[in-house]
């Protein structure tokens, strides 16, 4: 009778085997020379170390934030391990998943996979998940924006996730400032005015103050 296997060497197979997938999605070719081998074998090591950090999936969304998201997420992942441009486009495309997979299946035929990299590779997926027309579409109601009924706090947290959308706004401190100061409610505008606060930060601790007045 054939000694049972250990969970561990269970768990080592199934990660051996997710490996092998990664390799065969990146690099299809039979052929493998030396070089070839060498590069495989650093990519199964990079993948090893990627999968440790428990890097979020991506199904596809019609929400270009949760896209946006999700490439923060991983490209944070890839700054700390010091990942190269291969090794990013290679772990990247095996999160995707469900609608996602299925728009990778269809786009990676039109692309040299070999040399893919990774600003190429946002490129793509950006088109698809963040197009300009929803880009349009999320600057307009930035720009419109205004605090209404919500308290300052849930309104600096909505300003901040739609001021990333209009970049020529967020890199500017005066301008990021002023356009949140217009948009406050006008009691808690004029007490922030009053308060002859500059800098985006400063304008900021004022509004919080200025609602508990």
């Amino acid at each position: 009778m054939p000694p049972k296997r250990k969970a561990s060497d269970e768990g080592d197979s199934s990660s051996s085997k997710v490996v092998q997938k990664l390799l065969s999605l990146h690099n299809p070719k039979q052929g493998r020379g030396r070089g070839q081998v060498r590069q495989e074998d650093s990519t199964e090591k990079s993948y090893e170390k990627f999968r440790k950090m428990k890097p979020p999936e991506f199904f596809g969304s019609s929400d270009p934030l949760i896209a946006m998201e999700w490439i923060k997420a991983v490209e944070a992942i890839f700054d700390y391990l010091k990942f190269e441009e291969n090794d990013r486009v290679s772990c990247a495309v095996f999160l995707l998943t469900n609608a996602a997979r299925t728009w990778w299946e269809t786009t990676k035929v039109t692309v040299n996979i070999q040399t893919l990299k990774w600003q190429e590779f946002k490129d793509l997926f950006f088109d698809k998940y963040f197009s300009k027309d929803v880009k349009t579409k999320k600057v307009k109601e930035f720009l419109e924006l205004k605090q209404g009924s919500m308290n300052v706090n849930d309104y600096i947290l909505k300003f901040e996730e739609g001021c990333q959308f209009a970049p020529y706004i967020s890199k500017d401190d005066t301008e990021r400032g002023e356009h949140l100061l217009r948009s406050l409610r006008a009691e808690i505008k004029k007490d922030v005015r009053m308060s002859k606060a500059t800098t985006y930060k400063e304008i900021v601790e004022k509004a919080l103050m200025a609602e508990q007045v």
